[in-house]
């Protein structure tokens, strides 16, 4: 059947700004200022956040947008919308808003939601936005975010009841949710700074409940929330409502799902490295093959291409084939590859036997529709994956929901193709990409010599609009890739090298699409570069590594690591000896941490053993950093406390530029003490260089020197110490004499609470105390001669909350009575008869018994009976218990037949 010509648009998206950064705020070394957060009310225990709202400024380039559109006429009652003007499907400076309409205006990768202050086309009044959060004569600001836990609005955001909002305060982040409807900084509905709720809040966790930031088990949940059982490194989805430690909602021990908890598996892909399933599809970056034919597609789509360029022409027997030809009119060669065969034998199998992959076919086609029409009805199955937004859908579904749907297929193309296909009783959808795409234009250069960066529009003038013509947020393709005489070797070297498509999206391509990360990612020779962890890192998060200090992007982007990996029963997701996933050895200077869950653990090595003799760091993340946030740490060097994670650096002679080992796993609990570590130094007040490193987790005693033990404990080498970590209660003591006898000096140190940041023993000639040790120093000057070492490291329990008391169970009462008043209820012919009895204590069935046949087993106390001959006979039944104890019999009864 030939297609059916017009597109249907899809339904409207509201897009999510954070997916809008792909940068985002960086903080540096020391976080936000907490010091500057407002103290608690002593009465209500709340405290305003500390952002204010921003001065007021419009731009002089809406001035150019007003130009543009100075020649519309005024919109007529017939033009102006009746549908849009919500937060779900908002204006935009073209359309005709009334007064309380929102408005839409995304500026400097933020996406801002004004309220329509006058009625009219603003673009025919030049009513500008403010490109800020504030209010001007014609607008008053409303949002910046949706309300939702993957995106939450925050103090300056008008808020409805519902509204999820994120508040961070004291070194913890907590979500609530808005009970009243209006401006949370104009009515002083201050946040809780407890996990409380209040008249104006409801306390919702300090968790999203989302891959990234999974929950834990005393805080509220929902149905589809995620939790993370750290104990056990299990995952599981809620499938209740309310408070797991209040409800003894308890997780599974193993990999398995109960009544209130399924389990997610951590290790369900839709492409490698990539496994949160639970974003819209448009908040994801996938490796496009520009020319994809030009390469077997099986093992393109096995690296984990998602995305396929496929140029169409007929060839001279018009068969649909793929080629690349310089005109229109050109025809492919019969020995170029055909879709049909495509379809068949490489995308249909591939889509059959990976039921979690989400494939979109990017098509330039030169065929028509009746052309493609004969090869969907060559290959009907192909529409059973076919995708097609639906008539009321806000938002792009997840890539779960399209899993789950089945609807794993998407098609773009220009010219004639857009359209609705019918193939048997099913559909398939190509889009015109055009209306559902931007795309920057093709060729970085016709040489490999030439590289411009710019980031142009293929479509026109500017990239803008952002949205479909409906209000749906467009897919954004970026391209990057020579016309002609690029090589593998220079796409793994330049083309697709880390740094250089790092910069392509942050400084060229960020400005012109209001900071958007590429949703297509378009290569040539795929099988090389960087390309594959990028996508996955601007997908789901990852660890962005540069060979200059601060993140500084003028030097090379030496490596990305894909965040939050499905992990062993030993938490470790990453264990690389450098040079390994792109990282070089010897290079990483600074780092940045996106999207990376509470409770990781980054390690870095000079060692390529991770031998901590020589330098290292540990960086803990102890609040989960949200998508699009980007948290830098300028250097290795150095220990460092700030909202979002921990640093604990142990000097040697510098790591800076020289780490040769990364690991990547769960941090330890606080009081699990398997890693605590003492470093020794040379130099007093923990300078020069490391002597030896001791683990802290066990007794241990033993000479120093050579030979005398396993750590490189030298013999009067020592005159200082860091307690990277130790438990409370911890000791040791260090001896002149290589006896251990306290007769040539002594000096003990006394760990008074858990040590999770370093604490530095300067000396051991001198006694002190302070809130972390007691030092007790000891004669005969220690320092530089001590000669043995005693250590006895202890951990205390974590306290566990005491479970509520439950009331002893009532005793058994046994098995059921049996039942009572066994009666003929009716009796309409010989062939048919009905039964009833009193029911028995405690019984939750009933089996019925003609003679020593069981006839029928019901939950109530009557029963119905046919037999095509006769009932005539004897009956009798059992109760049965909810342990399925039978009773005694009741008494017989006798039926006789009716003559």
């Amino acid at each position: 059947m030939k297609a059916i010509a017009h597109l249907i648009l899809p339904a409207i998206l509201l897009a999510s700004p954070y997916a809008a950064l792909s940068v985002g705020t960086a903080y540096a070394e020391n976080g936000p200022d907490m010091s500057a957060a407002p103290q608690p009310n002593a009465e209500s225990n709340t405290a305003p956040p500390t952002e204010s709202l921003e001065p007021r400024e419009e731009s002089a380039s809406q001035s150019q947008a007003g130009d543009e559109y100075a020649g519309d006429e005024q919109a007529t009652t017939s033009d102006i919308s009746v549908t849009q003007g919500t937060v779900e499907r908002p204006n935009t400076w073209s359309d005709y808003s009334r007064v309380g309409d929102i408005n839409v205006y995304e500026y400097g990768g933020q996406r801002l939601l004004f309220q329509a202050k006058r009625e009219g086309r603003p673009s025919d009044y030049n009513w500008h936005y403010p490109t800020s959060a504030s209010d001007n004569e014609h607008w008053t600001f409303y949002s910046r975010h949706i309300g939702t836990f993957s995106d939450p609005k925050d103090w300056n955001d008008y808020s409805v009841p519902g509204d999820i909002h994120r508040y961070e305060y004291g070194y913890k982040t907590l979500f609530f949710q808005a009970r009243q409807s209006g401006r949370p900084s104009a009515h002083n509905w201050y946040y809780p700074t407890r996990e409380v709720s209040d008249a104006n809040w409801t306390y919702k966790g300090l968790h999203a409940g989302t891959w990234q930031d999974p929950k834990t088990w005393n805080e509220p949940t929902w149905p589809g929330a995620v939790h993370w059982y750290k104990e056990y490194n299990l995952f599981f989805t809620s499938r209740v409502t309310g408070t797991p430690s209040a409800n003894y909602w308890h997780y599974p021990t193993s990999a398995v799902s109960n009544t209130y908890w399924s389990y997610l598996n951590p290790q369900t892909r839709t492409a490698p490295t990539i496994n949160d399933l639970d974003r819209g599809y448009d908040k994801y970056t996938w490796v496009t093959a520009h020319n994809a034919y030009l390469d077997a597609l099986t093992p393109q789509l096995d690296r984990g291409v998602r995305g396929f360029m496929l140029d169409l022409r007929l060839d001279s027997q018009n068969t649909v084939r793929m080629c690349h030809k310089p005109g229109p009119q050109d025809k492919c060669s019969t020995s170029d590859p055909s879709l049909r065969d495509a379809f068949s034998n490489t995308f249909l199998p591939y889509l059959q036997q990976n039921p979690n992959a989400v494939i979109a076919l990017l098509l330039e086609a030169y065929v028509s529709q009746d052309d493609i029409q004969r090869v969907f009805e060559q290959v009907p199955d192909l529409a059973n994956y076919s995708y097609a937004h639906g008539d009321n859908e806000l938002q792009w579904p997840t890539l779960r929901q399209l899993i789950s749907t089945n609807k794993r297929l998407l098609i773009y193309s220009d010219r004639s193709l857009p359209g609705t296909y019918q193939v048997g009783n099913k559909n398939i959808t190509i889009y015109r990409a055009s209306d559902h795409q931007i795309e920057n234009t093709y060729n970085l250069g016709d040489t490999v010599l030439i590289h411009n960066w710019e980031c142009k529009s293929r479509y026109g003038a500017g990239f803008d609009p952002f949205t479909t013509s409906s209000g749906m947020n467009k897919l954004f393709v970026l391209n990057q890739f020579h016309s002609f005489g690029s090589s593998t070797a220079h796409a793994g070297d330049m083309d697709n090298n880390l740094t250089w498509l790092q910069r392509r999206v942050e400084r060229y391509c960020s400005g012109p699409t209001n900071g958007r990360n590429p949703n297509f990612l378009t290569i040539d020779f795929n099988q090389v570069g960087d390309a594959f962890p990028y996508a996955a890192a601007l997908s789901q998060g990852g660890y962005y590594f540069y060979e200059h200090n601060a993140g500084n992007r003028d030097g090379d982007s030496t490596c990305a690591l894909p965040g939050n990996q499905p992990s062993g029963s030993d938490g470790v997701q990453y264990n690389l000896r450098l040079a390994a996933n792109g990282c070089e050895n010897d290079e990483i200077r600074s780092l940045e941490l996106d999207g990376i869950r509470a409770g990781t653990r980054l390690e870095l090595y000079d060692s390529p053993d991770a031998d901590r003799q020589d330098d290292f760091t540990l960086i803990d993340v102890k609040q989960s950093i949200p998508m699009g946030q980007r948290v830098r740490i300028n250097s290795l060097e150095g220990s460092a406390e700030t909202f979002y994670y921990r640093k604990l650096a142990a000097h040697n002679n510098g790591l800076d530029g020289k780490v040769s080992r990364i690991r990547v796993r769960t941090t330890p609990a606080d009081n699990d003490i398997s890693d605590a570590l003492i470093v020794f130094h040379e130099g007093n007040n923990g300078s020069q260089n490391i002597v030896c490193s001791v683990p802290f987790d066990t007794y241990r005693a033993f000479k120093m020197g050579s030979g005398n033990n396993p750590y490189g404990c030298d013999n009067d080498e020592i005159r200082s110490a860091k307690i990277i970590k130790a438990g409370k209660g911890s000791t040791f003591r260090v001896m002149g004499n290589p006896n251990g006898s306290p007769d040539q000096g002594q000096a003990s140190v006394t760990v008074k609470r858990n040590i999770l940041t370093p604490v530095t023993i300067g000396s051991f000639a001198s006694s002190y105390e302070n809130a972390d040790v007691k030092v007790i120093g000891g004669g005969g000057n220690l320092d530089g001669k001590i000669s043995y070492g005693d250590f006895q490291p202890k951990a205390e329990p974590e306290q566990q909350p005491e479970p509520e008391p439950q009331p002893d169970p009532p005793p058994d009462p046994g098995a059921p009575a049996a039942p009572t008043d066994l009666r003929l209820e009716q009796q309409q012919q010989q062939q048919h008869l009905r039964l009833r009895w009193n029911p028995s204590s405690n019984a939750v069935k009933y089996r019925v018994f003609h003679y020593f046949k069981q006839i029928g087993e019901v939950t109530g106390t009557s029963l119905a009976y046919d037999h095509p001959d006769s009932v005539a006979g004897r009956y009798h039944v059992h109760a049965v218990d909810s342990q399925d104890r039978l009773s005694p019999r009741s008494d017989f009864l006798w039926v006789y037949p009716e003559w």
